[in-house]
């Protein structure tokens, strides 16, 4: 009886170190989706100014999808990179559209489509400090549940 509740007890104790393994791992890559979608945001801003689509997978749907399977406590600071992330990308959108036709004007008027640059950068500018501001809480967040996960919190 002895032998069984110890092995019981080593079993356990092995599949909670194995799930802190994965957890920890798991939560590297959601932090390095968020790098990439960083990446992405930059790509896509030059991509836009040239009148030209982003065609790139988002990594924005793969960090919900981490925080869906092991993170649940960092839902609300992903759904804010994420908020954040997807208003960018609609702006981004909707001025490649515009760009583009501004692009294929004929005749091509340069201050019409210097005006549409520049209103797609003033329209992006609130939401890099929003951006940046989701960046800063989803990583402090992510630090503080890297110490949990290792018990040293």
């Amino acid at each position: 009886m002895v032998e069984t509740i110890k092995s019981e007890v080593a079993q356990r104790d092995w599949a909670l170190r194995e799930w802190a393994t994965l957890r920890r791992l798991k939560l590297e890559e959601l932090l390095a989706k968020n790098a990439d979608g960083d990446d992405f945001l930059d790509r896509l801003r030059d991509r836009t100014l040239e009148g030209e689509q982003l065609t790139d997978r988002r990594p924005d749907a793969e960090m919900e999808t981490l925080m869906t399977l092991y993170f649940p406590e960092l839902r609300d600071e992903v759904k804010d990179y994420s908020r954040c992330f997807s208003q960018q990308v609609l702006i981004g959108r909707e001025a490649t559209f515009a760009i583009m036709q501004s692009i294929k004007a004929v005749p091509f008027d340069r201050a019409k489509h210097q005006a549409i640059q520049d209103k797609y950068i003033n329209d992006l500018k609130p939401l890099w400090d929003e951006t940046s501001t989701a960046n800063k809480q989803l990583k402090a967040a992510a630090a503080r549940l890297v110490q949990g996960i290792m018990g040293i919190a």
